[in-house]
């Protein structure tokens, strides 16, 4: 957790995670119970997620061979 001071009546607060990092910023001139904004920005992951279409989740139809 690291605090960044911008002005006497506005801060952020900066929490880093292995997955993430959210930013709250406060201002007391504002609102003195809570911040004004929040910020989440996501890390890149270290287990690429594979990326799927709609006709991956459609069985394959067999084709059947028709003797006459």
């Amino acid at each position: 957790m690291s605090t960044k001071k911008i002005d006497d009546n506005k801060f952020e607060v900066i929490y880093e995670d292995d997955d993430c990092v959210q930013i709250f910023t406060y201002n007391h001139k504002i609102s003195k119970n809570g911040p004004i904004s929040s910020e989440i920005k996501w890390k890149p992951s270290k287990y690429p997620v594979e990326k799927k279409v709609m006709s991956d989740y459609i069985p394959k139809k067999s084709k059947r061979n028709k003797s006459t």
